[in-house]
């Protein structure tokens, strides 16, 4: 089993963008960080270090540390592909981590310029941090278990 170490709870309280993250045997460490002790963990089996890690990045750069929270981020994508980029509904066109329908792939690989590969994993990271960092969280339907992560000023249902 893997550990992964988060930050605190808000950018602010830490100053995260000023911290080297960093993979040691099982967690994800800003050796340079005061708030270590407000560090909560979480256990992720599903997905490898190195993807996660990028994930981290990419939330980090997209704010959703500060918009949402990573936690909240890595909560969605468990929910919708248990961290499977090869994920696929047989009811509908949503395929991979973020579980993007064809249209909404199409209209966010064109907002990011038109390379993304929908196969690669990494471009499935870019388009799900993009997405929820500009349009929030409203192309899923969010898990109990995932809104509470939220804080209550938040917590807007997802459901049309």
């Amino acid at each position: 089993m893997t550990t992964l170490l988060l930050w605190p709870k808000t950018a602010s309280e830490a100053y995260i963008d000023t911290f080297e993250y960093q993979w040691t045997i099982n967690a994800l460490i800003a050796p340079n960080d005061p708030n270590i002790q407000e560090y909560r963990y979480v256990n992720n089996t599903s997905v490898d270090s190195e993807l996660y890690q990028y994930f981290v990045d990419k939330s980090i750069e997209a704010n959703l540390d500060i918009i949402y929270s990573v936690q909240f981020a890595n909560c969605l994508i468990i929910e919708e592909s248990h961290w499977n980029p090869k994920a696929d509904n047989p009811m509908s066109t949503a395929y991979g981590l973020g579980q993007f329908l064809d249209k909404t792939w199409s209209n966010v690989n064109k907002a990011l310029g038109g390379e993304l590969d929908r196969e690669d994993p990494y471009d499935q990271i870019d388009a799900f941090t993009h997405l929820l960092s500009t349009e929030g969280y409203c192309h899923w339907e969010v898990a109990p278990s995932c809104i509470y992560l939220l804080p209550v000023s938040k917590r807007v249902s997802s459901l049309k």
